[in-house]
């Protein structure tokens, strides 16, 4: 539920620019929408877990991920925080009441388990936007359920079961010629690989050769021990202790999702079909 696809992150991030655009046009300012941040490499899944199909074709996707990135590229902004989305500076847009129009004046407290907290504007365009894309009690749950993942992932990694498959599959990619301790150091191997490279052609193919040869031994001997599996029920049996404390929470959650992603892909299907006037909009 705190995940999203890379076309529901787009639908999702192009709605709220536009009702950001939309409310700071109602205040007298003038906003340009953000692009938008959809990482298109990010991985599936937390866990580095392969099919062999698109191992096979796709490697890890590191080697095109850094090629395509442009040398001291910021990372990725996200949409979460609110303080990650890289609006313009002061100076750029040369005023602290445009600031305060887009960000607001005052900040919510959101608490999370384990004693942790995270402030998220309480009034402003982004807020409004926000609250009325995803609902009133969208942040509480995300952030609560975004932390609750995290745990999950933390005790999946973990897992004696988990820990016991992880080092069959070290000893089946030591069998291949790769003498790796954890899936991550494979990864990293790679990845070194490919900034050394450092854009010359010859090193580049020699790197992609690598990538895809290594990652194709992984997700073999990620099936052979069946790594996916000891994941699998490691997490489900996370997840359920953790369900029975919060299942109304979750629910709620999953219906706020929903119906924003909904309102979003009927956002975007309109403008796809033409031009729509807004109510009260002008130049």
């Amino acid at each position: 539920m705190v995940y999203f696809t890379a076309p529901e992150t787009a639908k999702l991030h192009a709605a709220e620019e536009k009702a950001v655009q939309r409310c700071m046009r109602e205040n007298g300012f003038s906003y340009t929408p953000t692009p938008s941040p959809v990482d298109r490499w990010e991985p599936d899944n937390p866990y580095g877990l392969l099919g062999e199909n698109q191992s096979r074709v796709e490697g890890y996707g590191i080697t095109p991920r850094i090629l395509e990135q442009p040398e001291h590229t910021a990372p990725p902004q996200s949409r979460f925080p609110t303080e990650a989305r890289g609006y313009p500076s002061k100076k750029k847009v040369g005023s602290e009441r445009w600031q305060r129009a887009l960000l607001g004046t005052r900040q919510q407290t959101v608490d999370l388990p384990g004693g942790g907290q995270v402030l998220v504007p309480e009034n402003g365009c982004v807020a409004e936007s926000r609250r009325k894309l995803y609902g009133a009690d969208w942040e509480r749950l995300y952030y609560l359920f975004q932390t609750l993942s995290n745990r999950v992932i933390t005790e999946v990694t973990e897992n004696s079961y988990v820990r016991a498959a992880q080092t069959r599959w070290a000893e089946c990619m030591a069998e291949d010629g790769y003498a790796v301790a954890t899936m991550e150091e494979a990864r990293a191997r790679v990845t070194r690989k490919v900034e050394d490279a450092d854009r010359n052609a010859a090193a580049v193919r020699t790197a992609v050769r690598t990538e895809l040869r290594t990652a194709l031994a992984d997700a073999r001997c990620q099936q052979k021990v069946s790594l996916r599996r000891a994941f699998q029920t490691a997490q489900e049996g996370s997840e359920q202790k953790l369900l029975s404390q919060y299942a109304p929470e979750l629910h709620r959650l999953r219906t706020l999702r929903n119906r924003a992603v909904a309102k979003a892909s009927a956002e975007t299907d309109a403008d796809a079909d033409g031009p729509v006037r807004t109510e009260g909009a002008h130049s």
